[in-house]
């Protein structure tokens, strides 16, 4: 037997691209230009300073914006607290924080909500993906889309994962396109999402785990907000075995995403409409 992340049925007030555009034009732009990149870890005590230190090497020399890096620790129980706040002791641009439980979502959503930064950006902690492919996400939200991700099924992209896992990935995508008419080529990876986008979908998130990368994607798209795909590239990190419970983990996917699908169908006023491209 699986456990079924828990998440919330409780019908949402509607999302509509009229509130967004609303909350666009009433909000203060307090942090113009400036990039937070979240990084979610747990047990991360092996890799973690060579990591950041790698990150924050590549961040000098690619951004003259201003900009942090966030090691939000899912409640890790080995030494990757004190490394990770002695890093942020060590150098200015590295933030700790804390979460006093497991799961990606929470991670995430702690550290955005608390952020003033302009564009926000989630990358793993083990740092899968080239980091030019970073950049290029990240510039696509500094140059006005709302939300844009690293595709690593998008013309151009390469991973190395597994054949199972990215069978599953796969049919996972085809899975999304069959109940929300999803138009892009992936769900998960990288993220950058403007500060007043995430603003108006945070009180819809309700996943704390693995699911908030299809939530927040789903709920972005059903909102018409501007998205951008970024071909990626991903290279499993060498000897580096994964925490992630892949057949647990895609069964707990479909499932909740056939909940957020009975969701909308509910929620009669939550209107999808098509935009032009």
């Amino acid at each position: 037997m699986f456990s079924i992340e828990k998440v919330s049925l409780e019908m949402p007030s509607a999302i509509c691209r009229e509130d967004f555009e609303s909350m666009l034009s009433s909000q203060e732009n307090i942090c113009e230009g400036t990039l937070s990149i979240v990084l979610p870890i747990y047990n991360e005590e092996s890799v973690l300073e060579s990591n950041v230190l790698r990150l924050r090497s590549y961040m000098k020399s690619a951004f003259k914006c201003k900009w942090e890096i966030v090691i939000a620790d899912n409640f890790s129980t080995d030494q990757t607290p004190s490394i990770g706040q002695k890093l942020a002791e060590s150098y200015s641009e590295v933030k700790y924080l804390r979460i006093d439980r497991k799961g990606v979502g929470i991670a995430l959503k702690t550290a955005w909500d608390s952020s003033r930064a302009d564009v926000q950006c989630h990358v793993d902690g083990d740092l899968p993906f080239d980091f030019d492919d970073i950049k290029r996400v990240i510039q696509a939200a500094q140059e006005g889309y709302d939300v844009c991700f690293g595709s690593r099924f998008a013309v151009g992209s390469f991973t190395d994962a597994k054949p199972l896992r990215r069978y599953l990935s796969i049919v996972f995508h085809y899975w999304i396109k069959l109940l929300f008419s999803y138009e892009y080529s992936d769900i998960c990876g990288i993220k950058a999402v403007r500060r007043e986008a995430f603003s108006v979908l945070s009180p819809h998130l309700s996943s704390d785990g693995w699911f908030f990368n299809t939530e927040l994607m789903l709920l972005a798209d059903r909102a018409n907000m501007s998205i951008k795909e970024v071909p990626v590239r991903v290279k499993d990190p060498p000897g580096r075995k994964s925490k992630v419970k892949l057949l647990q983990t895609i069964a707990n996917l479909f499932i909740l995403t056939f909940k957020l699908r009975l969701k909308f169908w509910v929620d009669g006023s939550v209107q999808k409409t098509r935009r032009a491209r």
